[in-house]
């Protein structure tokens, strides 16, 4: 069993990172912009702090499809109970 590697193997495993960047750097980037705009969209959300921190778990945990479920799922049921708090204050 080899424990350190040579020179030779850490050159290609480098090649081969340097080769997956230009695909792996856009993901990562759409990957951030939507967790971004996912938490930006929910503290805007004018409910109380326990409303918002399953939706809050959803998105940091559940990496590129939490920030997806809660744009589409998410945000309109919290619509809805910023609706139902704004009739129930009528």
């Amino acid at each position: 069993m080899r424990v350190n590697y040579g020179f030779h193997e850490m050159d290609e495993a480098l090649a081969f990172i340097v080769e997956l960047l230009p695909v792996l750097l856009p993901i990562f980037l759409i990957g951030t912009v939507i967790v971004i705009v996912a938490l930006v969209n929910l503290i805007k959300k004018p409910l109380p702090f326990q409303h918002k921190v399953p939706w809050l778990i959803v998105i940091l945990v559940i990496n590129l499809l939490g920030p997806i479920i809660y744009l589409t799922v998410g945000s309109r049921i919290l619509d809805n109970k910023v609706a139902n708090q704004e009739e129930d204050r009528q």
